[in-house]
C-alpha cells in the first residue's frame, strides 16, 4: 500500500503541474514549437495546453481493463475472459442529445452490455442488452440459472425502458433533491468550497485561484518541470511520464534537490510577486505570511527520507501519454495510462475526436418506467387482495388436486 501512495503521490505532482499549466498557458501557435528547436519543455507542455484551449465538442471511446495474476482467475470464472475489459463509447448529435454504449469483453468478445439513449428530456435504458449480457455471465457461473434472465424481457415489453425527471422525481421523492445537493457539491465551485474551510479564504473565487495558478507558472514552471525530467518525455505536442524502478531513484533525487534548493527561494519569489500583483489583502499572501517558513521547513525535511526508491518501487510500474494530432477542428485527443502494482495491471485508454457527432434520435418503441412500476403495483395489490378475500386458497387447493 506505501508503494502504490508513493506512485499516486509522482503521479499527483505531475497532473497539478499539468492543470496549472493548461488554466493559463500563453496563446503562442503550438506549430511554433517545432520552428524552434531549442525551445524548453515547459513552453511545450505550456503550447499544448494552449492549442487545446478552444477544442469542440467530439466523441469519446476508450477502454478499462483489470488484469494480472490476481485476478486472472476471478475473470475466467464470470467471464470467460483472462482480465476484466470494459470498452466505452460516448457520442452526441450536438443538441442535447446523445448516446452512451458500453461493452463487456465475454470469452474473448465485446458484449453489449449497455446503452443509454438521452433525447428530448427523455432517458432510454436497452433492457435487453442488458439482461443479455448478464445472461452471459451467469452462464459461465450456472448455466441452469441463466436461462431464468431471458423472462425478464417479457416484464419490460420493449428493448428499451424509458424514464424523464419527472419518473425520478415520483419515484424518489425527497430523496431526489438530497441527490441534486450531493452533486452539486462536485461541480466548478467545489474547490472554492473546500478552500473555504480554511480560515482566511472564505471569499476565494475562481478567478482568485486562476490568477494564484498563473503566478504559479510564471514563477517555477519552468523548474518544476527539471525536477520531474526523469520521468517527462516532452515532444511536439505529445507528453510522456513513465515512473518505475529504473528512474525512481534518479526521480527522487531530482525532487529531493529541488525541495531543498529551489523551493525555498521560489516561495519568497512568490510571495513578493503575488504582493505586487494581489495586494497585501489577498487571502493567499496572508496565508503564505503566517506559513511560509513553516512550509520551507517541511519541504526541506519531507525530502530527507531514508530507503531507496527503486527497492520501494519493485514490481510497480506507471506509463502516461497524452497527445494530439490533427488540425484544429479535426483533433484527435489520445490519452492513455498503463500501471503495474504487484500483481494487478491496470490499463486505461481514452480517445476524443473533435467536432464528431452522430444522429441520436429516442427509439420508436419503449416501455414507460412509470407504467412498468404501476404494472408491479397492480399484481402486488391483486396478490393483497386474493390473500385477505381467500380466494389465493381456493388456487393453491386446486393446483395441488391438478398435481
Amino acid at each position: 500500500m506505501k508503494r502504490l501512495k508513493k506512485v499516486w503521490a509522482l503521479l499527483l505532482c505531475v497532473i497539478m503541474t499539468g492543470m496549472l499549466m493548461a488554466g493559463c498557458g500563453d496563446e503562442k501557435d503550438a506549430d511554433a514549437v517545432s520552428e524552434t528547436p531549442t525551445v524548453s519543455a515547459e513552453e511545450q507542455i505550456s503550447a499544448l495546453a494552449a492549442d487545446l484551449g478552444d477544442l469542440k465538442t467530439g466523441s469519446v471511446s476508450g477502454s478499462i481493463t483489470l488484469g494480472g495474476e490476481n485476478l486472472k482467475a476471478l475473470a475466467q470464472t464470470y467471464l470467460g475472459s483472462d482480465a476484466f475489459k470494459l470498452q466505452y463509447q460516448v457520442v452526441s448529435s450536438g443538441d442535447n442529445s446523445g448516446k452512451l454504449l458500453l461493452s463487456l469483453d465475454l470469452k474473448g468478445t465485446p458484449a453489449e452490455a449497455l446503452e443509454v439513449i438521452w433525447a428530448n428530456g427523455t432517458v432510454y435504458v436497452n433492457t435487453t442488452k442488458l439482461i443479455d449480457a448478464l445472461t452471459a455471465v451467469m452462464e459461465t457461473i450456472d448455466p441452469t440459472a441463466a436461462g431464468q434472465y431471458g423472462a425478464m424481457k417479457g416484464l419490460v415489453g420493449n428493448d428499451y425502458l424509458s424514464f424523464s425527471r419527472e419518473d425520478l422525481k415520483d419515484l424518489l421523492g425527497d430523496n431526489l433533491g438530497s441527490l441534486q445537493d450531493m452533486l452539486e457539491q462536485y461541480q466548478g465551485d467545489q474547490l472554492p468550497s473546500m478552500l473555504g474551510n480554511i480560515e482566511g479564504f472564505e471569499n476565494v473565487t475562481q478567478e482568485d485561484i486562476l490568477a494564484w495558478a498563473s503566478l504559479a507558472l510564471d514563477v517555477g514552471g519552468e523548474k518544476v518541470v527539471n525536477a520531474l525530467g526523469s520521468m517527462l518525455t516532452v515532444q511536439e505536442k505529445s507528453v510522456k511520464v513513465h515512473i518505475g524502478a529504473d528512474n525512481a531513484d534518479t526521480l527522487k533525487n531530482d525532487l529531493t534537490a529541488f525541495m531543498k534548493n529551489e523551493l525555498p527561494g521560489l516561495i519568497d519569489t512568490y510571495m513578493a510577486r503575488l504582493k505586487e500583483q494581489k495586494g497585501e489583502n489577498d487571502a493567499l499572501y496572508q496565508y503564505l505570511q503566517k506559513n511560509g517558513e513553516d512550509l520551507k521547513q517541511k519541504c526541506a525535511e519531507a525530502g530527507a527520507s531514508d530507503g531507496e526508491a527503486a527497492e520501494e518501487m519493485d514490481n510497480t510500474n506507471l506509463d502516461l501519454s497524452f497527445g494530439v494530432t490533427g488540425e484544429k477542428g479535426n483533433r484527435v485527443v489520445a490519452l492513455s495510462m498503463d500501471m503495474t502494482a504487484q500483481t494487478v495491471t491496470t490499463a486505461f485508454t481514452m480517445e476524443v475526436k473533435e467536432g464528431q457527432t452522430e444522429t441520436v434520435s429516442a427509439p420508436e418503441k419503449a416501455t414507460a418506467l412509470k407504467d412498468l412500476l404501476g404494472m408491479f403495483s397492480q399484481v402486488a395489490d391483486a396478490f393483497g387482495d386474493a390473500l385477505e378475500d381467500g380466494s389465493l386458497d381456493d388456487v393453491f387447493s386446486n393446483a395441488g388436486d391438478t398435481v
